[in-house]
């Protein structure tokens, strides 16, 4: 018995490596995908269009009845799409298929206009980690971010640690 996995013959690691190709691939476009949809939701939502003649109390709501989204999930959605117009810098990478509707979801709970999430975008850009508990981490003060374990000098001189 010979371990495959240790040493893939030539032709196993050309398939391998199409495989994959094509998987981040696929990645990369339903990403695209998912950044059209928030961009009609956002138009959606801002026009009211949900509400036209049938009672329904929210954009939410509406994509619960109509596309069968979750409601907290549809709030999400809701919420990131109004983020995304102050936030260029994300929105440009979520419409290239660059970052997932994931991490523009982590990204756009700690992100402010004025940073842009510059910080969000480059610090996790490639890495492998646990994105939304390194998003977490992220704290706001004064309009810019800084991260779980980095000192904060507070106004009077001191410094504040998390």
């Amino acid at each position: 018995m010979t371990d495959s996995a240790a040493s893939p013959s030539p032709d196993r690691a050309r398939k391998n490596e199409k495989l994959g190709d094509e998987i981040t691939l696929l990645a990369g476009q339903l990403n695209a995908g998912s950044y059209r949809m928030i961009k009609l939701i956002a138009e959606f939502d801002e026009r009211k269009a949900w509400g036209d003649g049938g009672g329904v109390k929210s954009c939410a709501h509406w994509l619960n009845w109509k596309c069968g989204i979750d409601m907290g999930a549809a709030r999400e959605k809701v919420r990131v799409a109004h983020c995304l117009v102050d936030l260029p810098l994300i929105d440009a990478s979520f419409a290239t298929g660059e970052i997932s509707y994931s991490k523009v979801r982590a990204m756009t709970r700690v992100a402010t206009p004025e940073v842009d999430a510059k910080t969000c975008v480059t610090r996790w850009q490639g890495e492998s980690c646990d994105y939304s508990m390194a998003i977490e981490g992220l704290l706001r003060r004064d309009g810019d971010l800084l991260f779980r374990g980095e000192s904060d000098p507070d106004p009077t001189g001191g410094v504040r640690s998390q």
